[in-house]
Order: structure tokens, then C-alpha cells, then sequence
């Protein structure tokens, strides 16, 4: 099985692609492509900002999207 998070951000569709043939180990592939992505939306974020004040409470909302809408696949 494939697993597949994306998001699209910025005009750039960011991709994370896991593989697995056991359906118990999925909710992880999730999770390590969910934190995968976030990564680099924080390291997009730092590159942009100057300060980190104004770079955290710029992340939260670009992760609370995030949240809301990524594209989560599994395909066998």
C-alpha cells in the first residue's frame, strides 16, 4: 500500500509517499508524512520572516489550514 499526504501551499503541491504492506502500520505512514510536510512549511516560513515571533504566528495559521486540508491517499 501507498500512502500519500499532500498539501497545497504557496502554488506548490508538497508531497510525502510512504510505502507498507501491513495495514496496521498506516496511521503512522499518516503521521510521519503529516510531520514531513509541516517541516517544510516551517522551513519556508523561517526562510521568509524575519523574527520569530512574527514567524510562529504566521506557522499557526498556515498549520491549522494544514490541518484542515491536506489530501490524505492509500492505494493498494
Amino acid at each position: 500500500m501507498t500512502i500519500t499526504v499532500s498539501y497545497k501551499f504557496k502554488g506548490t503541491n508538497l508531497v510525502s509517499t510512504n510505502t507498507t504492506s501491513d495495514e496496521s502500520s498506516i496511521p503512522y505512514y499518516i503521521e510521519i508524512g503529516e510531520e514531513e510536510i509541516e517541516q517544510q512549511i516551517r522551513e519556508t516560513i523561517l526562510d521568509e520572516c524575519i523574527g520569530w515571533e512574527r514567524a510562529a504566528k504566521k506557522e499557526h495559521k498556515i498549520l491549522a489550514d494544514f490541518k484542515k486540508n491536506k489530501v490524505i491517499q492509500i492505494t493498494k
